[in-house]
């Protein structure tokens, strides 16, 4: 689990690489003017214009440097794209480790991240969730799940696991979001135990995770 001081420097997006900054200062200028395809496409013209003499074979040299500093330009490109995606997923692993543990749930190889709601149970007058755990799922007593509507996204409350076997577990509301969509629960909880359709539950993020996975499309946003 990361500690909460140090959720915000694993989240950092990395940078997307930017070919105007692939090299710095008046060296990186001149390279990039080097392999420029717009240079190199005048220099050709002009070996096919003048076929013969000194002019050619200079000029024959300056495609060839130009032709070599493009490549080693698209070379190094390349490598900060690498660089790019290890971060993106090394962002990921860490994104992962975080809502876990900010679910309280036990991050393991086989820890989910979608739960199935299979029936409703009467628990002392309060609705309760049977949730199918797959195994390894990582949950437990105390972990916390947001009720999830799967077409929109919207988030309509959070439960709190209270038990739990081998292949199921019990969540009772802690945070009635849409309170009336709970209270429909409660009064077919008994006659129809059939799952709310076109709902799952989701590790759920709250606090400071929360706000900071709101602004990670943003973060590193300014290339480098």
């Amino acid at each position: 689990m990361i500690h909460s001081s140090k959720i915000q420097d694993v989240l950092t997006r990395p940078k997307r690489p930017k070919i105007q900054s692939t090299f710095i200062g008046a060296f990186g200028i001149t390279i990039r003017i080097l392999a420029s395809p717009l240079l190199a496409l005048a220099i050709a013209i002009a070996v096919w214009i003048f076929p013969n003499g000194r002019i050619r074979v200079v000029l024959e040299s300056l495609l060839l440097i130009v032709t070599a500093s493009a490549a080693l330009m698209v070379i190094a490109y390349l490598f900060r794209w690498r660089d790019y995606i290890i971060g993106l997923e090394k962002l990921l692993a860490n994104l992962r480790i975080a809502v876990l543990g900010s679910a309280n749930i036990d991050d393991t190889e086989e820890s989910a991240l979608t739960y199935q709601i299979i029936s409703l149970e009467n628990s002392a007058g309060t609705v309760s969730l049977v949730v199918h755990v797959p195994h390894g799922s990582g949950l437990r007593a105390g972990s916390r799940l947001a009720a999830t509507i799967t077409a929109t996204g919207e988030i309509w409350g959070v439960v709190e696991v209270t038990t739990l076997d081998n292949v199921r577990a019990r969540a009772k509301p802690v945070n009635r979001l849409n309170a009336a969509f709970w209270e429909v629960l409660e009064d077919r909880m008994l006659s129809d135990p059939t799952p709310p359709p076109g709902m799952h539950l989701e590790p759920a993020i709250e606090g400071q995770l929360a706000s900071l996975l709101g602004s990670i499309g943003t973060t590193g946003d300014n290339s480098q």
